[in-house]
């Protein structure tokens, strides 16, 4: 980092990255969360078969109930990942274009090289502008998040399974 911002900026600026971090983890999270939705055959679908590994056998009553079970809950957390992944994206627009940009890449890429691959092809924004900017912008968006407490998955998911046992 610069040696022109102050040490409370420095760690504003590592708490705002480890919050993208977190939000990026929440992103690849959802992906696939969506995945392992689309994967499970639809209640209609005509392969609900009467053998289950190991030879047992269930019913096709219980076999649909239970494929219909794993689709409601899985478009459940899938949901309350996303309140959190659209809570931040509107927050985005309070910042400029160009910054937008950079964050999105940011969270949306698996990793650094990654990103700035995609900064470079895509937006014609090179490693080197990314890093000159990268700690301002995270000083810009500070003003709207709450950086001191990051979405982590484990919390969405103590959520998650408090909802359920709700539900009991």
């Amino acid at each position: 980092m610069s040696k022109w911002y102050s040490d409370e900026e420095k760690q504003i600026i590592e708490k705002v990255k480890e919050y993208l971090k977190c939000i990026r983890t929440l992103k690849q999270e959802r992906l696939s969360l969506k995945y392992e939705y689309d994967d499970i055959p639809l209640p209609q679908s005509p392969n609900i078969g009467d053998e289950m590994f190991g030879g047992s056998i269930r019913s096709k009553d219980h076999q649909l109930n239970s494929r219909i079970m794993r689709r409601e809950l899985l478009l459940k957390r899938i949901e309350m990942f996303d309140e959190v992944i659209d809570r931040f994206t509107y927050t985005l627009y309070l910042l400029k274009g160009g910054q937008r940009t950079i964050i999105n890449c940011f969270v949306d890429s698996r990793g650094y090289g990654e990103m700035i691959q995609k900064l470079e092809e895509m937006y014609f924004i090179n490693e080197r502008a990314y890093s000159r900017n990268i700690n301002d912008i995270c000083l810009e968006l500070s003003k709207y998040i709450d950086y001191e407490n990051p979405p982590r998955i484990e919390d969405l998911n103590r959520k998650f399974n408090e909802m359920i046992w709700e539900k009991k």
